[in-house]
């Protein structure tokens, strides 16, 4: 369970990305790279494609995690919550969670924001949208850490982590946890989202950690 909570702040960071959008779909894939032997077991559940479904506040997450199965992950800011639908031996069920009970909202340990992004004319189209390169260097001239980051042209940054990058970006690789992740949207676009994705589906029994007995996010 607490892998599964370990994948929120991600999840929120990108529901984040897509939220310029008032309404839509968005596909991405995140795979961990560099793994050691004892990073495997641990982090390689988060090798995996998701779809978003967003519309205002409200967000979805389906995704297929190794051990766990089908996992939809449904949160609504205007409630502070989040769902978790899974089943679990043979039980469905959606545990309710507040937002901030993985960690802050939209938090990662990735920032760009102390740092300089080198634009590049380099240019490639990710799920149709026109994108540019840009190379990321920290203001710390001990920190030799750079990054490439490919952003879309026709869409606006308006994520405070990027800082200064003029775009939305679609493809990256960032560190967590000790290792790396590369993250890449294949799809975005804005369509008419049903209101029915964003309640709990049909079989899942809606409740909490407590009710289960299970240790919860952010408690020893």
């Amino acid at each position: 369970m607490k892998k599964i909570f370990l994948l929120l702040p991600f999840l929120a960071l990108y529901l984040t990305s897509a939220a310029q959008f008032k309404e839509g779909k968005m596909i991405a894939s995140m795979t961990p790279l560099n793994l050691t032997a004892e990073q495997q077991t641990e982090f390689a559940m988060l090798s995996m494609n998701f779809t978003m479904y967003f519309d205002g506040k409200k967000s979805r997450v389906d995704m297929t995690l190794p051990e766990i199965g089908d996992v939809i992950a449904i949160m609504d800011s205007t409630k502070n919550e989040a769902l978790i639908c899974m089943d679990m031996m043979g039980q469905k069920i959606a545990l309710v969670q507040p937002m901030e009970a993985a960690g802050p909202y939209g938090s990662t340990e990735m920032d760009f924001t102390d740092g300089t992004f080198k634009l590049l004319n380099e240019s490639k189209t990710i799920a149709g949208h026109p994108c540019k390169k840009a190379i990321w260097s920290s203001n710390d001239k001990s920190d030799t850490t750079q990054f490439d980051i490919w952003y879309a042209t026709d869409t606006k940054n308006n994520i405070k982590n990027y800082g200064t990058l003029p775009g939305m970006p679609m493809e990256y690789e960032f560190n967590a946890n000790g290792f790396s992740m590369r993250y890449t949207i294949t799809y975005l676009k804005e369509e008419e989202i049903d209101d029915s994705l964003f309640e709990i589906p049909e079989g899942y029994k809606r409740t909490t950690a407590a009710e289960l007995g299970m240790p919860q996010p952010g408690k020893n």
